[in-house]
């Protein structure tokens, strides 16, 4: 009798240890009320759905020492009319929606199948084996989990995976590829933390979670961020890496943005990109290089006083700056006159807005074009632009030499070669003019 006591005390009451062959576990289980189980040996997709289907009490599981084998029968489709089942893979869809709290997997573990735990909504952390690889679509949306990480060595994040876990509030993600939609409404997801191997993050990827501060510039491989990544989030700032080539449309939109900078490798600001309000000052956001900007690219930045337009840029999208009503002054780099699209300043009152040009002749350009022609348009004196180009250059300090030695030239903009402006040009305009040329 004291022995039994013993055994009593060591086992808790609805908890089991089972040992099996692939296919075997049912026979070793008389009780499926059983709330912790721990199985070693082999199992596969058979034991697997047993466990889903059967043991339905289940709270805790521990596969830590399970080692998940192959299984193919053409004639006996297990889930979906799937018969095939891949060795180092949680088959998928066969432990949704249990009651899980704990759960350890196989030490062994490859690959984490579609939908393998998603709804297990009492599920609150989990810890991902060295060996993982893959982790399926929406495998594990809609569970508890709190925290995640995801090491390197995984080489992709399935479509939705970690979508709609209301608690996850933390996620340090180093794996090369996140899929869309991967944590896509994960609304308490405060902080993320990718790691250098991150390449590409997908579209809505992290749309309406809680992120509020965004540093990816030490992800230096990170190319591509997908359509609406980022939208309907508290984001205020974000640092983008500079290799980084591709941003889908409505990537930042619905964001509160005041700090942001975008790569210098970035050629396109595509449609609805940071629509929605932002509170970016915009005068480093562009930088050369940059051609278009899309249709309702920066609509309703109605608190943004000023805007800068690279020299680059050749055309503006429908609406792209509609809705800035507290815009004061736009300075465009621009000699060619861009193409616009429908309205891009609707809701603006352009007479009151300043729209600063390089030069005389882009005066004449802008005032003439359709959109453009609205603005207070402004030629700000550009000191040492003496042929009146846009551009402080050698030409400029020829033509100065060449003003104080007699020789006039068609054009010479006396304001601006007078560059100490003492009202007079002279050899110490010619230096300075030099310096300007210089950098200094």
């Amino acid at each position: 009798m004291q022995i039994v006591a013993l055994i009593a005390l060591a086992v808790p009451a609805g908890a089991i240890e089972v040992t099996t062959t692939p296919g075997q576990l049912s026979s070793l289980i008389e009780d499926t009320g059983v709330t912790q189980l721990t199985v070693t040996g082999e199992m596969d997709a058979r034991d697997f759905l047993y466990i889903g289907s059967e043991l339905t009490s289940l709270t805790t599981l521990d596969l830590s020492g399970v080692t998940i084998v192959a299984y193919s029968d053409s004639r006996h489709p297990l889930v979906g009319g799937v018969s095939d089942y891949a060795a180092g893979t949680l088959p998928h869809s066969m432990l949704m929606g249990m009651k899980l709290e704990q759960l350890t997997l196989p030490a062994t573990l490859v690959s984490i199948g579609n939908h393998a735990l998603a709804g297990c909504d009492r599920l609150t952390s989990i810890e991902l084996p060295a060996t993982v690889t893959t982790i399926g679509d929406y495998a594990f949306s809609g569970t508890s989990l709190q925290q995640v990480t995801i090491p390197a060595t995984v080489q992709s994040v399935g479509r939705g995976a970690f979508a709609h876990c209301f608690a996850l509030q933390h996620a340090t993600v180093s794996a090369p590829v996140i899929g869309d939609c991967a944590f896509l409404g994960d609304e308490s997801l405060q902080t993320l933390a990718l790691g250098v191997e991150v390449r590409r993050i997908g579209s809505e990827a992290f749309h309406g979670t809680g992120i509020q501060s965004l540093d990816t510039s030490h992800a230096l491989s990170l190319d591509s961020l997908g359509s609406w990544a980022l939208a309907s989030t508290p984001l205020t700032t974000v640092s983008l890496p500079s290799a980084m080539t591709v941003m889908g449309e409505g990537a930042f939109f619905g964001t509160q943005l005041t700090a942001a900078s975008l790569p210098r490798s970035l050629r396109q600001v595509p449609d609805y990109a940071f629509a929605g309000g932002s509170q970016i000052e915009a005068d480093t956001l562009l930088h050369e290089g940059v051609s278009s900007i899309g249709d309702y690219a920066f609509y309703n930045w109605s608190n943004s006083r000023y805007f800068y337009i690279p020299g680059t840029v050749r055309h503006l999208g429908t609406r792209a700056m509609a809705g800035m009503t507290g815009l004061e002054r736009i300075d465009i780099a621009a000699s060619q006159v861009p193409t616009l699209g429908e309205t891009v300043w609707d809701g603006v009152y352009q007479p009151a807005v300043q729209l600063n040009v390089l030069s005389s002749a882009a005066t004449v350009l802008y005032a003439a074009a359709e959109q453009w022609q609205e603005f207070n348009i402004m030629n700000p004196l550009l000191l040492g632009d003496v042929n009146d180009d846009g551009v402080v250059d050698v030409l400029d300090i020829n033509l100065t030499i060449n003003h104080i030695l007699g020789k006039t030239s068609e054009h010479f903009n006396l304001a601006a070669a007078d560059v100490d402006g003492n009202g007079t040009i002279d050899t110490m305009d010619v230096n300075r003019i030099i310096n300007i040329v210089l950098g200094k």
